[in-house]
């Protein structure tokens, strides 16, 4: 599995098996290096906007097959905004195929799709994989030329028309212009079950799709935020033993999540038990999986694991350590 945090995990595409009931849709899942990752611009129109589908002249409802990239700036809520595209188009394509009587399609692609050889001279592996939504993170101009450069190889490849959606900290994001759907950080601060509806008009979503996809997406922000070793960095430096009162008192406006208000083990199997349950989120070593795993991750973050279960260092650095971080990637 990858080594990811609450909104930079990147993702891989591996194959899997096809059928009407379990289809092969399976986001971001491995390690990748972020400047490695690919996305395919599927459409000729331009456009001054990239905050609304509005922008692009393409027919919509999308339909089936999908083939989806999320391009997001670090700690913009990419995750957020990858799982959310997730669910919506297990859905979509489940209804789809199941009226057709059919299963999704599958196509060939090298390793190359998943990230750059580095060694020129390496072979190539070849995988079978079904529609699939690819989470890569874009963290300066020079990394997206990169990012662009290798998206001709696999339309020329193929042949699929892919569609990019796009998170970031502000309304406009690296002249990125050709995304369906742009997410700003503040939209989800704000409201992020509200982000939900912009996804209706694109994806042909009834009334009874969208109370699906909140339903599912109100448990999953709690278990992203207050269980895993991604969870949270204030619920981190909570469990850690460090002064949460004086935090918020110094720094009021800050996310704060308030884990401590749920009863997790409730919420868990409350959560396991919805009919979208996919388990899309990274899970096991790192993230939420299954009922009882909020304890089991708690546990070892206060006997002194960090994020993604580094050693523990101080209050300070749980605080700050990814933001540095992220910073530090998009000057070079």
């Amino acid at each position: 599995m990858g080594k990811n945090d609450s909104t930079t995990n990147d993702g891989a595409i591996n194959s899997s098996s096809s059928s009407s009931s379990k289809l092969p849709l399976l986001p971001y899942m491995g390690k990748n290096d972020s400047t490695n990752d690919g996305a395919i611009n599927s459409s000729s129109s331009s456009s001054s906007s990239s905050s609304s589908s509005s922008s692009l002249e393409l027919p919509l409802p999308l339909k089936p097959p999908f083939y989806i990239y999320q391009m997001g700036a670090s700690r913009s809520g990419s995750t957020f905004q990858t799982t959310l595209l997730d669910i919506i188009v297990t859905l979509k394509t489940k209804q789809w195929y199941e009226a057709l009587g059919e299963v999704p399609p599958k196509i060939s692609v090298t390793n190359n799709f998943k990230k750059i050889n580095k060694n020129k001279n390496k072979k190539k592996d070849t995988a079978i994989v079904g529609p699939f939504i690819y989470k890569t993170h874009v963290h300066n101009l020079k990394n997206l030329e990169a990012i662009n450069g290798r998206r001709k190889e696999l339309t020329k490849q193929t042949g699929i028309t892919t569609h990019i959606f796009t998170s970031s900290h502000s309304n406009n994001w690296m002249q990125v212009n050709t995304s369906l759907h742009h997410q700003a950080l503040s939209k989800i601060y704000n409201c992020s079950l509200c982000e939900i509806d912009s996804y209706v008009p694109i994806f042909g979503m009834s009334q009874e799709d969208v109370k699906l996809v909140k339903d599912y997406m109100s448990y999953y922000e709690i278990m992203r935020q207050c269980c895993g070793f991604q969870q949270s960095k204030y619920n981190r430096y909570r469990l850690h033993g460090c002064n949460v009162t004086q935090l918020l008192i110094d720094q009021p406006d800050i996310h704060y999540p308030y884990c401590e208000r749920h009863n997790l083990p409730k919420l868990e199997k409350e959560f396991n038990a919805l009919p979208l349950q996919q388990h899309v989120m990274q899970a096991g070593q790192y993230n939420w999986e299954k009922p009882g795993d909020c304890a089991k991750f708690d546990k070892k973050i206060i006997a002194g694991k960090d994020f993604n279960g580094e050693k523990f260092v101080s209050c300070k650095l749980t605080l700050t350590k990814k933001d540095i971080m992220r910073q530090q990637k998009e000057k070079n």
